[in-house]
């Protein structure tokens, strides 16, 4: 019986085509329940894919969530070029095709986008750009790379990796990520299995960093959501508080807006030691500011 049950939580393996004009072929997975009363879409920061995530997913499925997750191109099964985005626009076409995929299958369930880390900051940039005509109806961040800019580049680096953007694209460029994999998480399980993880990378194209480095000037700014908004942020993150409390500052929301500080959890926050009570907080707010409203 229990291995049946296993085998009943599985996910689902989807592959779908991106928006974007080279329709390069994503990889995805599906968590179905019966009578999901919302979906959940979960998006993996960079250098990761979302095979390395379960324990977010499980969690959500046991409690009558629909969930998703992707890897973005260049990452884990999906195509394309290893960690490279060759338009900003290849990236709003992949998140289009992926919450379409969601759409099909539940086109009457509300739908929350949730983000980790420099996956945190794309749906946060998507957001911003497709503020009248948002897809889905609730948004989870956690430490989203504000601070990209300030915390990483100088003018000397930022003139350098516009050059190589220009010139050679497709050059790799270290980002210094080493400190991630000794910072991720103290579930020591989950850190070995990263460090030899065949899919985790640290080797950004000249492009890709040049449209984050962009996209991360811009999001400084702050940004007036209309929709509700839950930022969540753990005091061991490799994310300084400091920028990211400017920036939580800087927005406001049009229904409700939250940042949530755990004092003493790690930078991954789905995958720290006390994650179950980062998920039941988290599965009480959409209850009570997405659901509720909804419904």
């Amino acid at each position: 019986m229990v291995e049946a049950h296993k085998r009943a939580d599985l996910p689902k393996p989807i592959e779908f085509p991106s928006f974007y004009e080279d329709h390069l072929i994503l990889s995805g997975r599906h968590w179905p329940v019966d009578k999901p009363k919302a979906a959940l879409f979960f998006i993996h920061t960079f250098g990761d894919h979302g095979a390395r995530t379960t324990f977010l997913q499980e969690f959500f499925s046991q409690h009558h969530f629909a969930v998703f997750d992707y890897d973005w191109r260049g990452h884990g099964r999906s195509h394309g070029e290893r960690d490279h985005i060759p338009h900003v626009q290849a990236s709003f076409g992949d998140t289009n095709a992926a919450i379409d995929q969601i759409k099909r299958k539940y086109p009457s369930l509300p739908l929350i986008v949730w983000g980790d880390g420099i996956g945190a900051s794309v749906i946060l940039f998507y957001t911003m750009k497709h503020m009248d005509n948002l897809p889905f109806q609730g948004l989870i961040l956690y430490s989203p790379a504000i601070s990209l800019p300030r915390a990483k580049a100088g003018p000397i680096q930022l003139a350098m990796v516009r050059a190589f953007s220009n010139l050679s694209p497709t050059v790799r460029l270290p980002v210094r990520a080493e400190q991630y994999a000794t910072e991720v998480t103290d579930d020591q399980e989950v850190l070995e299995a990263y460090k030899k993880d065949p899919y985790v990378h640290d080797r950004w194209t000249a492009r890709t960093v040049d449209i984050m480095l962009e996209a991360s000037f811009q999001m400084q700014r702050g940004h007036r959501f209309s929709i509700p908004v839950l930022i969540q942020y753990g005091t061991k993150s490799i994310i300084k508080k400091e920028y990211l409390q400017n920036w939580v500052n800087r927005s406001s929301s049009t229904k409700v807006k939250e940042f949530k500080i755990w004092v003493g959890l790690h930078h991954e926050l789905h995958n720290d030691s006390q994650r179950e009570v980062v998920f039941q907080y988290s599965l009480e707010w959409i209850e009570r500011y997405v659901l509720d409203q909804t419904n």
